[in-house]
């Protein structure tokens, strides 16, 4: 009697074990949340790694090393509007042009000085990254916008240009820099 009870749980265990396995499958698998980075790259530079993975701890003593990292992009668009004005019979039209332009260069020495000590049977070692980075933004936009009223025989344009431009020092991390 108590091998067909203890059998008899078992069976009801693996059959709610089994419905439970399937329903967490099943919330999982239709509840996926996928969010990925911008442009689907990570936030660190190609080829660059986090600090300290995968390092062997080498003989004592001070170790000195550098990255270096430098990009350049731009970027350029035009975007026009025209909208008909019905109850004066007349157009209204805008076109704006924009160019972005970036530079930046990222150094990022780095020191690692091993001691001759070991803390739980492992070697005592501190390491620091001090970046230090350039980085040059301009942005300049161009806009042009038209009103024709050809009921009064007027037309009217305005343009406007628009240039900013930073060029910035800094040291620390650089994903927070301005």
């Amino acid at each position: 009697m108590y091998c067909r009870l203890s059998r008899f749980w078992v069976q009801i265990f693996h059959i709610v074990a089994t419905a439970v396995i399937l329903a967490f499958s099943y919330l999982t698998m239709t509840n996926i949340t996928v969010n990925a980075s911008e442009y689907g790259k990570s936030v660190y530079p190609p080829g660059f790694r986090a600090s300290m993975s995968g390092l062997v701890p080498p003989a004592p003593g001070t170790y000195v090393g550098i990255y270096k990292y430098f990009y350049a992009g731009e970027a350029s668009g035009a975007v026009a509007a025209s909208r008909t004005l019905d109850h004066f019979g007349g157009n209204f039209s805008s076109q704006t042009d924009m160019e972005v332009e970036a530079v930046t260069f990222i150094e990022i020495p780095n020191v690692l000085w091993m001691t001759p000590h070991k803390i739980l049977g492992g070697k005592l070692g501190f390491g620091a990254f001090v970046p230090i980075g350039w980085q040059d933004v301009s942005v300049d936009v161009d806009a042009l916008a038209t009103l024709t009223l050809p009921a009064l025989g007027v037309t009217l344009q305005r343009a406007a240009q628009f240039s900013v431009s930073q060029d910035t020092i800094e040291f620390g991390d650089p994903w927070q820099w301005r």
